[in-house]
């Protein structure tokens, strides 16, 4: 063989190498930390990775409205757990007066709660700096509880509604999706 044959020979076992490291890290098989998921994801991020796990509407202006969903993430990562408007019309001055209880469970057990009570971050709508489409009123990380989760459900309860939120009642929904924070 020779050295020219030799090179290409490697180079090639190389790549493949490298690119079985990378699809078991995409795919879950090798423990790394979540933010370092969460920044590979970002970096090179699959067409579906902000597909909503959940979009649904939800009454956040009314006081002990409850809703339980199954969540089936595609992505070990972060978690947003969002209001989207879908008419992008939430005012930049918008702020969240209300509290939403969280309760993660795995397999009907509670894993972990929450309150939601104030906003983490928000997206602008599209070309508009005086309105936002995406509130993000919390975050939460896929594996829960360092483990790994197939049957995990989220169980969110209006402790304290936020009643502006009733006048965007036909264009709000309640967003849950990979973070597109870093």
């Amino acid at each position: 063989m020779t050295i020219k044959k030799r090179t290409i020979s490697i180079i090639i076992i190389l790549l493949a190498v490298i690119s079985l490291f990378l699809l078991k890290i995409k795919s879950g098989f090798i423990p790394i930390p979540i933010w370092l998921r969460h920044s590979i994801n970002l970096i090179v991020a699959p067409k579906n990775l902000y597909k909503p796990i959940v979009f649904d509407k939800f009454h956040f202006w009314e006081k002990g409205f409850t809703n339980t969903y199954l969540l089936k993430p595609k992505y070990l990562d972060s978690y947003d757990i969002s209001i989207f408007s879908e008419r992008g019309d939430l005012p930049v001055n918008f702020k969240f007066k209300g509290s939403i209880r969280v309760d993660f469970f795995e397999k009907g057990n509670l894993i972990s709660q929450g309150v939601l009570n104030s906003i983490v971050n928000a997206l602008y709508a599209n070309n508009d700096m005086k309105h936002y489409k995406k509130i993000s009123l919390g975050e939460f990380k896929v594996p829960l509880k360092g483990k790994y989760v197939k049957d995990i459900s989220v169980k969110l309860t209006v402790l304290e509604p936020d009643e502006k939120l009733k006048k965007y009642e036909d264009s709000i929904k309640l967003y849950i999706a990979v973070s597109s924070v870093p």
